[in-house]
């Protein structure tokens, strides 16, 4: 999205359970009411208070959806989004979450979450088990994003809270602390691309970062290897995750 003061990419997480949100998930709730916070933005603040609205928009919007905080909420409740942050004025990078930047076409920046990969290599392990028991190929049916869950749910003990080895940020309504917002300064007339965690590869151009993505799709559609993750790609789909991808000159 694109405001008078802010670029962002906003990508809310893939529900951990099956509780909705005015009738929608709760990372397409989260997303929702995150992008209409930030078309309300009326003034340059810092990156840390940028969030701290977010956060505070987020956890209005659920109170009055369901009479209680996020902070009330299962962790595997909250509606949850990760984000990355322009601010026009003053031409920094906020990351909240996984999503990504890339910087004049070289310097990427991004920030995995640590239990995300934890969880990777478990599906990988097991994968791998299965076919050294002679299951033979691992089609993705057999090593669904379901047969981790209990890992996923386990992870989220470590969001927003700094000082854990697997610490990482999310926007879920509950405080953020700041050493968990990454922020990046940009000089004026860089070239930059925001997207979301959808691209495993993000280069200069829509187009190429898509090809790249088709390209890797088709070596390894388990996500067991180039696309080593979480999930993996199930039929009538044509990838692992939501895409979003902006270009432009800061």
């Amino acid at each position: 999205m694109v405001t008078k003061h802010l670029i962002a990419v906003v990508d809310g997480a893939t529900a951990k359970s099956p509780r909705l949100f005015s009738g929608k998930r709760s990372g397409r709730f989260a997303r929702d009411v995150l992008m209409a916070a930030l078309e309300d933005v009326q003034s340059v603040q810092t990156p840390w208070q940028l969030v701290r609205e977010l956060t505070q928009a987020l956890n209005a919007a659920v109170e009055a959806e369901v009479g209680v905080s996020c902070a009330q909420l299962p962790l595997a409740d909250r509606p949850t989004a990760s984000a990355v942050l322009f601010l026009r004025e003053r031409r920094m990078l906020a990351f909240v979450g996984d999503c990504q930047a890339l910087v004049n076409r070289q310097h990427l920046i991004c920030y995995e979450n640590p239990t995300d990969m934890v969880v990777a290599n478990v599906r990988r392990m097991r994968a791998y088990a299965l076919m050294g028991q002679g299951v033979g190929d691992v089609s993705a049916r057999l090593i669904t994003r379901d047969s981790v869950d209990p890992l996923l749910a386990e992870g989220l003990l470590f969001r927003n809270r700094p000082g854990l080895p697997l610490s990482f940020a999310a926007l879920d309504g509950t405080d953020i602390p700041n050493t968990l917002v990454q922020v990046h300064a940009v000089w004026a007339g860089s070239e930059v691309v925001l997207a979301s965690d959808g691209y495993p590869k993000v280069l200069p151009t829509l187009d190429e970062s898509e090809a790249e993505l088709a390209r890797l799709l088709a070596l390894d559609p388990n996500g067991l290897e180039q696309l080593r993750g979480i999930g993996s790609l199930l039929p009538g789909q044509v990838s692992f995750d939501d895409r979003a991808y902006i270009r432009f000159k800061a």
